[in-house]
Parts: C-alpha cells; structure tokens; sequence
C-alpha cells in the first residue's frame, strides 16, 4: 500500500546513553489510500536489537540463530502469522530482495502467531512449506521480540544494520522499493564489510513433504451429475479431475509448474489455485497467486484467463472489463443466477463476474478489515475464503473475524450469523450468538444447514439455520490424519468442502489429502486417489521414467534398477528393457492380461550424482503405485514419470563417484 519510505539513522552514533532516538518514516500512499505520517520512538538502550529468546524453536535452521552471529549482514525482520493475506503478498518481494542482496542480507521470519493453532511448530512448519519460504524462521510464540520492538501490525519489516542496529520499521505490502533503496543506503554506508562471511546453519525445508499425490488441496468440488471430484491440488499448481466413486484419476489440468499461461491441459499454468465452480461444461478457476480468474473448457481441454492479468490489485480497485482489471488473491467461488461470485480474500470483498459480458466488479464489502454488518456497499468484511448459496442469498466464511456471513440478495444487506472481532475466536458449538470458531476456510449450503470448515479447530462443523445452533460433527482439537467416527476423527486445517447427498467432500489441506464424511454415520474416510497408466488396445506395454532432482543426473555407471508388482499377486516383474542416461532411468515392462484395473507398485533404487562440481554421488531409493488401466486414445504411448526427491546432504553418506 506504501510507495516511499525515508529511513533517518544517520544520528545514531552521536546518542549518549540517555539520548532519545527518534526515527520518522514518512509514508505517501498509492491508488487513493491516505497519506500516513508514523514517528516511533526508541530510547536509545532499543536501538541495538535484542537477542533472539533462548529456547525458542526455529525453522529452515540446523540450530537456533543469534543476532550476534548476524552481524556483518544487514537484516530483514519479517514479522508474520501464517492466516494472515498481507503477509503472504509481501513472500515474493522478500524472495527478489534475497536474491539481489545474497549473502549480504539475511530476512529471518519472526512467526507472531494470532490465533492459538498459529502457535504450533508444526503448523508454521507446514505453512513454510506451503509458501515455499527459504529463509530462517522463528516461532515467536509468546510475542516476546514482537513486543520488545513495538510491534502492532502484520506484516511488519524491521530493518537491522550490520552492526545490529534498527534502522528503521514498517509494516504492510507494497514495499520493496522503498526497502530496496534502503537496503542500498546502508549497505553503501558501511566499511569494512566486504570480507567473505561465515555461512549460516540453514537447512531448508523439504517442500516435497508427502508422498502422497496431491499437495495442500485448498478446494474440493463434487459434480453429483458427472460423478467426478474436482480438486484444487493447490500446492501442486494444478487442478486434478478424478471418478468420485473409484478414485481414479480422470485428468489433471495444468502442467504443475507455477506461472500463468493459457493453452492444453499439459501445458496451461496456474499458482496456487483455490475455488472452483462448474457452470455446465465450463470449470471456474479462482488462481489464486496469479491473482486471476480461469475458465477451463473441458469439452476441448482448453484453459483461458477471463480476469485478472497476473498483477496484484492494490487498495480500492473497482473493476472493470475482465482481461483489463486486476485482481487480488481470489479464494472462493460460487454460482448463482448466472453471475459468478467470488470471495476475494486479498481486498476483504465479495466481486462478482458476469461470463456474458466478461465485467468483474466490486459487488459487496467497503474494503475495511473488520466485521461490520449493513448495506453491502458500508459492510466490513475480513479475508473472506469461503463461499456459497442456498439459491436465494449468499452466505461467506470470513476467516480473519472467525465468522459466519449472510449476505442478502432482495435488500443488500450483510449480517452475521457467528463472529464478533478480528480477535475473538475459539471452539464453542451451541447457539450461534454464542458459538465461537477459529479461522474457518470452507462452507457449503447442504438440505437447509451450512457446514463449515472450522479449520484451526481441525473440525467440520454444521449449522442448523432454523435452529441457530452449531455442532461439531466430525474431528477433534488436536489435528492428525485419523479415519473414523464423529470426535474420533482427525483433520489437519482443512480449507474445503462440497457436498453430494449424504457425503461431505473435505480438503484436507495439511494431510495432503480428500476426506468424505457420510452425514447419516458421522464416518469420516480417506479417498484414495489412483493415477493410471493407461495402455491403448493392442499395446500392452509401458514405460516408466525415473528422474532425478534438477541439479543431478543418473550415474550411467552405476547399477540402478526399477521392479514392478502387481496387485494381482504376480511375483515381481522384470522390465522387457531398461535403459540407463543422465536424464532418466527408463524400462519397458509388459503386463499380464488380467492385471488391468488392478495396482501396480513400482520401486528400486537409482544413483544420482551432484552436478555442482562437488563429484558426489548418492543411492535414492524408491517406491510408489499407480493403477493400470486401459486408454480408449490409441496412439497414446503410455508412460510413468517419477521424479525423486534431492538426498538431504547432512544425513546421507557419501558414495563417490563412479
């Protein structure tokens, strides 16, 4: 939101030790936002930042950091909590400011959790993940730096000289100009920091976290007609089509690698894609990251972009013709009387586009982060994330407040139906002007109830509308991945839902996996998703590639090998051929006629070698499963691509090369 940012240091040598520091940022505002003027005042004993809290646990970190350890490098305080979309907008420009400044620059992410599931190592651990973050991260969990600094807001960045001294503050997105120049001016005003500096313990984490096909599904769609699963395979980049009886995978939208392109199913491109709505054989694609709203036709298996142009809105956008008119952060959408609605998380709104005429405008919510009910045009909203309809009114899960919205279509008119402030939360069920939840994500309309994704409290909950009362029906509050029944299951925040009949389909966003809760049992179980390897009539034969990391290649030299087995009790397959290059581990193998429809898993052992010079080779060995099925495509030539996951250096030995 901020465009100039004046840091005055310069004075901060000539203080004695009971001088007042006063440091003055002033901040001119972009696209109609007001002009702010913040001073912050530090005494001169805070002008050396304090030492990181003993004892408190980090991430992408061998061990913990000590400021004094930094020194000789300017430092990037990132205060942050992972619910929060502010924070999640400025990753990229830290990203640029890491890659610019090298060495020189160290950002150290400094979680400051708002809500209790927040607090949880793990949690911020999936989160880091999830965000693909690179640097080092702190679990502030008891807001002792974020208190010693004075911090009010997130995100905040706090600006840290080679010598340890706070340079200046400032919070909110839009801001890597600003601290570019910054980063510069003190950079350029420091002597004697050339020399070569220590590398730091950092270990990154492994952003291949599962096994398991999807990664982090944001959303889940059921088309009841078509008996298929629409998923949002968020972490993957993609969009995964799959037979919601069978769990077979039908096909898989977008190519997985994250950018914005238009074209195929192999080759269209989405980043981070949440919500998705059919409107007959059209599917709508909230792209989340892209900030951009896509239309899939799947006729023709075709992937266009109706809104956004992968440009992040900035405060007070209004809309417009839908290609010309940017976006910000789209997080969920729904249907209802032919226009398109969307919960657009990043400017506290709901927008809506009209697939007629291709406009997208500002539909309800001022703009203003809070939970203020009225007019829709006045109403305060706060990172709406869900949304859905009863086919007459709206209803939105605003995840910042905790609440449960309804937004009228005769009059206009929002109310709240759970929620009270951005910082009240909790997990009480009962009637709904007591209830309390904490960051709910999902919600569905279902046989005149709502259920909702409670999601830090890993719950689904539902909503009787007569009766206005909540009640858990499945999950506990501890998380984990646990089938079973009512309480005795257990969720990892899940972000989604979709209902088909008496099952609730479920995104299990931090198991990595789609849940399906029967209404009539309260039975809560995993669906298992099965890729295929389709073999065209008359070509009962298949290729499997294993592939290394980037950065390695397959040693030719060294015995590397691929078996199959089938689920129908076959002994262990050999590959008709098998052929070994720097690219890949390629073999041919040639089933029996009666292994279709059945599992085969495949496993064996591959060496790579590092092509950073280093000359280091490794063992990675490997295993997973696919279902063998036939293709009605002939001349589709069959083919398994597996790639391995990169050794971890630290913990694996040595095997020299070959």
């Amino acid at each position: 939101m901020f465009a100039v940012i004046h840091f005055i240091s310069a004075i901060k040598k000539q203080l004695n030790s009971r001088s007042i520091f006063v440091m003055a940022m002033i901040l001119v505002a972009m696209e109609g936002a007001p002009v702010m003027s913040i001073q912050y005042v530090y005494g001169s004993e805070s002008l050396t930042v304090p030492e990181f809290s003993i004892g408190a646990q980090w991430i992408n970190t061998d061990r913990p950091l000590t400021m004094q350890e930094l020194r000789g490098r300017v430092v990037l305080l990132d205060f942050w909590t992972y619910c929060c979309i502010n924070c999640m907008h400025i990753l990229p420009d830290l990203a640029r400011l890491e890659n610019k400044y090298g060495d020189r620059l160290v950002v150290v992410g400094v979680h400051s959790a708002k809500f209790d599931g927040e607090k949880d190592t793990d949690n911020i651990r999936s989160a880091v993940r999830r965000y693909d973050i690179r640097h080092p991260v702190l679990n502030d969990r008891n807001l002792v730096l974020w208190k010693r600094l004075g911090v009010r807001a997130w995100p905040t960045l706090v600006l840290i000289d080679p010598d340890g001294v706070i340079v200046g503050q400032v919070n909110g997105e839009g801001n890597y100009e600003a601290l570019d120049r910054a980063i510069e001016d003190v950079l350029s005003r420091q002597k004697g920091y050339e020399k070569a500096l220590a590398p730091l313990p950092l270990k990154v984490e492994d952003t291949e976290t599962t096994a398991s096909f999807l990664r982090f599904p944001g959303k889940v769609l059921a088309d009841v007609g078509g008996g298929r699963l629409f998923i949002a395979d968020s972490g993957h980049n993609r969009i995964v089509v799959a037979d919601s009886g069978t769990g077979d995978v039908l096909s898989i939208i977008g190519s997985g690698v994250p950018g914005l392109k238009d074209g195929g199913f192999g080759e269209a491109a989405f980043s981070n894609p949440h919500g998705i709505v059919l409107a007959g054989k059209r599917l709508f694609v909230a792209d989340t990251d892209n900030h951009a709203l896509r239309e899939v036709d799947l006729d023709n298996e075709q992937v266009r972009t109706v809104a956004g142009n992968g440009e992040q809105a900035r405060w007070g956008a209004h809309g417009g013709a839908g290609r010309d008119t940017r976006l910000n952060s789209l997080w969920d959408l729904v249907f209802l009387d032919g226009k398109l609605y969307i919960a657009m998380a990043g400017p506290h709104q709901i927008w809506r586009y009209d697939p007629d005429d291709g406009r997208i405008d500002v539909f309800a919510g001022s703009g203003r982060e809070n939970i203020i009910d009225g007019d829709k045009t006045t109403a305060a909203l706060a990172q709406t994330s869900g949304i859905t309809t009863d086919g007459r009114d709206l209803y939105f899960a605003d995840s910042e407040t905790s609440s449960i919205r309804k937004l009228s279509m005769s009059n206009g008119a929002v109310s709240t139906l759970i929620g009270t402030g951005l910082f009240d939360f909790g997990n009480r069920d009962g009637a709904l002007k007591n209830a309390l939840l904490q960051h709910p994500l999902g919600i569905v309309w279902d046989d005149g109830g709502l259920w909702v994704a409670d999601t830090y409290n890993n719950c689904i909950k539902r909503i009787d509308i007569s009766g206005k009362t909540i009640e858990t029906k499945a999950g506990g509050s501890g998380d984990g991945l646990v089938d079973g029944t009512g309480a005795a299951a257990r969720f990892d925040e899940p972000g989604g839902l979709s209902a088909a009949g008496t099952t609730v389909f479920i995104a299990d966003t931090n198991n990595h996996a789609i849940r399906a809760l029967d209404t009539v049992t309260g039975a809560v179980r995993t669906v298992e998703l099965n890729e295929l390897i389709r073999a065209p009539a008359g070509k009962d034969e298949f290729e499997v590639h294993i592939t290394p990391p980037p950065g390695y290649s397959v040693n030719e030299e060294a015995p590397s090998t691929v078996e199959a087995m089938f689920e129908n009790g076959d002994a262990v397959v050999k590959p008709v051929t098998q052929r070994l290059n720097s690219d890949s581990l390629r073999a041919v193998f040639k089933p029996s006629g009666d292994s279709f429809g059945k599992t085969v898993t495949f496993s064996g052992d591959i060496y790579i070698c590092d092509e950073s010079g280093k000359g280091t080779c490794y063992i990675r060995p490997f295993s997973f499963t696919w279902k063998l099925a036939r293709d009605n495509k002939p001349g589709n030539d069959p083919a398994v691509v597996f790639s391995v996951s990169p050794p971890e250096r630290s913990s694996l030995p040595e095997l020299g090369r070959y």
